[in-house]
């Protein structure tokens, strides 16, 4: 893995000592330069940033208790953005150390064609192409690092996986009346649940219909919107349904006579089964 700092022997200061003050007669080589842009593109910060990631790996793959949907996100979220944005700034440095190293390579033959160059320059130069092969060397060890956040990223789906298929033993029971329906659509945590798997399972007229019982709403309008052969919004009416057409076609049509408990009874039974009948630990998720 790369350091925490910066070489110092690949710095531009360390190379215009190391080449001498004969060497510095010659044409420019371009390496001070080349040197100069590998330490400006060094992310300084990349060891702590890194340890960090490893650090929030770690967080998931050892959790023993829930922690909180929020959190995951956030963590889901930074593990992904800082493993790429890690991954592009490493990416950058050694594009120009790589660069340095041809300018150090060509820059150790060109001086070893000149007489008037000292040998110790030719080996100075020839050493900070050497330094950068091997800074190279432990870039590209870093890079294969960079899979930590990967990992980071299974680990919190994983935890999240684990923590769902152990609710999913939980689910609420089949409600047998309409006021425990809207205790588990109104419930913190199942509700938001509930309501997606029910607009996924088409499953929202029922619910309506069940809203307008729980109003008392026996009329109708209740039969029109819901029942009725042709409503817009209909319901599995199920065995009952010659009744409620009976009611709706008598001369005074009591609707407090209509088997509106047994029809409740069926919407309780569809509600159940749609939501929870397919419900998987990804759903939870």
């Amino acid at each position: 893995m790369i350091g925490k700092t910066y070489p110092s022997a690949l710095t531009n200061k360390s190379w215009q000592k190391a080449k001498g003050l004969l060497a510095k007669a010659a044409p420019e080589s371009g390496l001070g330069a080349a040197l100069a842009k590998c330490e400006k593109s060094f992310p300084g910060d990349y060891v702590a940033r890194f340890n960090g990631l490893v650090a929030l790996v770690k967080k998931y793959e050892d959790a023993k208790d829930e922690i909180r949907k929020s959190e995951c996100k956030k963590d889901h979220a930074t593990l992904k953005s800082e493993g790429k944005a890690l991954a592009g700034e490493l990416q950058a440095y050694r594009t120009d150390v790589v660069a340095a190293k041809k300018v150090a390579e060509r820059t150790a033959l060109a001086y070893k064609a000149l007489k008037t160059i000292p040998a110790s320059a030719t080996k100075a130069a020839s050493d900070v192409a050497a330094a950068l092969t091997e800074e190279i060397g432990k870039i590209d060890d870093t890079r294969d690092t960079i899979k930590i956040a990967d990992a980071g990223v299974q680990a919190v789906e994983g935890h999240r996986l684990r923590i769902a298929t152990i609710r999913l033993k939980d689910i609420p029971p089949q409600p047998t009346t309409v006021k425990q329906v809207a205790k588990i659509m109104n419930h913190a945590y199942w509700g938001p649940i509930y309501l997606k798997k029910a607009k996924a399972m088409i499953l929202m007229d029922l619910i309506g219909f069940l809203g307008a019982m729980s109003r008392l709403e026996l009329n109708q309008d209740t039969y029109d919107t819901y029942v009725a052969p042709n409503a817009p919004k209909q319901i599995n009416v199920g065995s009952v349904r010659k009744k409620f057409v009976a009611t709706n076609a008598s001369p005074n049509k009591d609707w407090s006579t209509a088997p509106w408990d047994a029809l409740v009874n069926i919407q309780l039974n569809d509600f159940h089964q749609g939501i929870t009948m397919l419900m998987t630990a990804e759903d939870l998720l």
